[in-house]
C-alpha cells in the first residue's frame, strides 16, 4: 500500500508501517529522535533495517492489551532458543511477519495482559471509543515534510485522550521519568499531539502513558508529562524536522559534528577526582 493522502488509516500492518509507506519517505517520532543524534546514523538504520528480538514481548503484549487480531502470534514450545528447532521456528516466524515467543513468555504476557483489566482508569483510556493501531501521515506545515505516527489507541470523540501503552522494568514515578528523558517519550507525546491537531482531530489533544512492568505482579501506572516536558518535545520535534529537510535538501547526512570538538569531564567525574586530589 502507498499512502499519497494526509489522513488517518486502518488498514496497514505494522511492518508495512515500520517500512514507510510514503513512496518519497516520511518522518516518524523515532527517526526524528535519531536525527538528533546523529544524521548518518539515521539515513543508515533507514537503508540497513536490522530485525532485533528485545521488543518481541513488549509488542505481544501490545497486541493482547489492544485486541489487535492483525498480529501474527506463534508460541513456541521450547525453554529456550538455544535449540535449532526453537531458532527455526522463530526464524520461519519472522520470514513471514510473525512475532515468535516461547511458551513461557506467551504465559508471560497474557498475565499481564490480565492484571491490566484490573487497573480501571488504565482500562478505561485503552478502551475509549475509537479504534487500536492506528497509523496516520501528514505533511509538516512548516517545513513541507512528510510525517507519519502510529497510534496505540486513537478516540474518535470527547474526550480525547491519546492513550499510549508501554512496558517497563519497573513503572516507579521516578523509574519512568527517568526513561522518558532517556527515550525521548516527551518528543512522542508532543509528535503525536501535533498530528492530531495537524488533522483536525481535535484542538486540544491530551496524551497519557499507561505504564505495565513486565515482571509479577506486573504493577501498572497511568501517566502524563508537565506542560514543560511536552513544550520541551515540540522545539526538539521542530529542531529535528529542521534537521531533516536540510540533509534532504543537500543529501548530506553529517555525524555528530563537524571538525574537533572540545569536551569537558561529566561534573560527578571531576568532583570525584578533585575529591581524590584533596585527601
Amino acid at each position: 500500500m502507498k499512502v499519497t493522502k494526509p489522513g488517518v488509516y486502518d488498514s496497514i500492518p505494522n511492518d508495512e508501517y515500520h517500512a514507510d509507506p510514503v513512496p518519497n519517505g516520511s518522518l516518524s517520532v523515532s527517526g526524528a529522535k535519531t536525527l538528533l543524534d546523529a544524521p548518518s546514523r539515521f539515513q543508515w538504520e533507514r537503508t540497513h533495517p536490522v530485525y532485533s528480538d528485545r521488543f518481541d514481548l513488549g509488542s505481544v503484549a501490545h497486541a493482547l492489551v489492544l485486541g489487535d487480531d492483525t498480529v501474527d502470534l506463534v508460541e513456541v514450545d521450547a525453554d529456550s532458543w538455544s535449540t535449532k528447532a526453537a531458532k527455526a521456528e522463530r526464524e520461519a516466524a519472522r520470514e513471514r511477519g510473525a512475532i515468535a515467543l516461547l511458551a513461557k513468555d506467551m504465559r508471560r504476557v497474557e498475565d499481564m495482559a490480565d492484571t491490566l483489566t484490573r487497573n480501571e482508569q488504565a482500562t478505561e483510556l485503552l478502551t475509549l471509543p475509537g479504534k487500536s493501531e492506528q497509523s496516520a501521515f501528514w505533511i509538516d506545515e512548516r517545513t513541507g515534510i512528510w510525517r507519519r505516527a502510529r497510534f496505540d489507541r486513537l478516540p474518535d470523540g470527547d474526550p480525547f485522550i491519546i492513550a499510549d501503552y508501554k512496558t517497563a522494568a519497573s513503572a516507579r514515578p521516578a523509574s519512568f521519568a527517568k526513561a522518558s528523558a532517556d527515550y525521548g517519550y516527551h518528543q512522542q507525546a508532543a509528535w503525536y499531539s501535533e498530528c492530531a491537531v495537524a488533522l483536525g482531530l481535535t484542538e486540544v489533544p491530551s496524551f497519557v502513558f499507561v505504564v505495565q512492568e513486565k515482571d509479577p505482579p506486573y504493577i501498572s501506572q497511568v501517566y502524563q508529562l508537565d506542560d514543560y516536558a511536552i513544550d520541551l518535545g515540540h522545539r526538539l520535534n521542530a529542531r529535528a524536522l529542521d534537521i531533516y529537510a536540510e540533509c534532504v535538501r543537500t543529501d548530506t547526512w553529517p555525524d555528530y559534528a563537524p571538525g574537533v570538538t572540545t569536551l569537558t569531564l561529566p561534573t560527578y567525574a571531576t568532583r570525584a577526582a578533585e575529591e581524590r586530589i584533596a585527601s
